[in-house]
């Protein structure tokens, strides 16, 4: 089983965690369940439509999709961990600006672990 965890900006501001609680409980228990579901079978799911790498330089950045909803996550192979960024309601458009907050929030993320792993 992989850890799941929300990113937390200095701050201490969860981006994914407020933007899930922002939602309606029935969407909030969908992506609870397919969460879980990532804890459970990790990357394996990008076999399946339910997780999608996001296109770009990291490979390590996905989606999971949650009906109309999305989820970016990073997976820190390290640390066999889920770290869930931010999400967004899908629409017909492309999310270009969410996407880019993803992954300005993956640069953050890694500026943050590597001031950690030296200490």
């Amino acid at each position: 089983m992989y850890v799941i965890e929300y990113y937390v900006r200095s701050g201490g501001r969860k981006p994914a965690g407020e933007w899930i609680g922002s939602l309606e409980q029935s969407l909030q228990a969908v992506i609870d369940t397919k969460t879980k579901m990532l804890a459970q079978y990790g990357l394996e799911l990008l076999k399946t439509d339910m997780v999608k790498t996001i296109s770009g330089e990291d490979r390590d950045l996905h989606e999971l999709r949650c009906g109309q909803s999305r989820i970016a996550f990073y997976f820190n192979r390290k640390q066999s961990k889920f770290v869930l960024l931010c999400g967004w309601l899908k629409k017909k458009q492309k999310h270009e600006k969410d996407i880019e907050y993803a992954r300005r929030l993956v640069r953050e993320y890694f500026s943050v672990s590597e001031g950690k792993e030296h200490v």
